[in-house]
């Protein structure tokens, strides 16, 4: 839903210090899922069979505790609340459009833009058909620039 991937990136833009440690803690998450997974298929591969299984112990431990602090570390990060009540009220939305300067009002097109294509006019044309060669590409819809995966045959 627009509104609410708006509200996200709004949160973000309004406390820029929060988004980045969130960006760092989902960083730091993934890290430390991708050492569970190799320490998992390092097993699997038996390269912790004896002599080489005394460190194994002391790894999963590490690899343990690496990934509960980092899903603490998220969960702090994490925003508890998303404040969307001036985009839900017509009214409100409206009066913080009218109050706003250009660039904040920028600011609230990127929240909900992912892109915006202009394409070329025919030959001597010399008017301007915005609806004919502008197109809006938000982002509560699938992305038509997307790279595909290519279907098995």
């Amino acid at each position: 839903m627009l509104v609410i991937i708006a509200a996200e990136r709004y949160t973000g833009l309004q406390h820029p210090e929060s988004a980045e440690a969130l960006s760092e803690a989902l960083a730091a998450l993934a890290t430390a899922q991708a050492s569970v997974q190799r320490l998992v298929e390092q097993q699997a591969a038996g390269l912790y069979e004896p002599p080489f299984d005394a460190h194994l112990p002391r790894l999963q431990q590490e690899a343990r505790a690496a990934l509960t602090k980092a899903h603490e570390d998220v969960a702090k990060a994490t925003p508890k609340r998303l404040n969307v009540d001036f985009l839900l009220d017509e009214e409100m939305a409206w009066a913080a459009w009218d109050a706003a300067d250009n660039q904040l009002r920028r600011d609230l097109f990127r929240l909900a833009i992912r892109r915006v294509v202009v394409s070329k006019s025919a030959r001597g044309v010399r008017t301007f058909n915005g609806d004919g060669r502008v197109e809006i590409h938000w982002l509560d819809e699938p992305d038509p620039w997307a790279p595909t995966v290519p279907t098995p045959r």
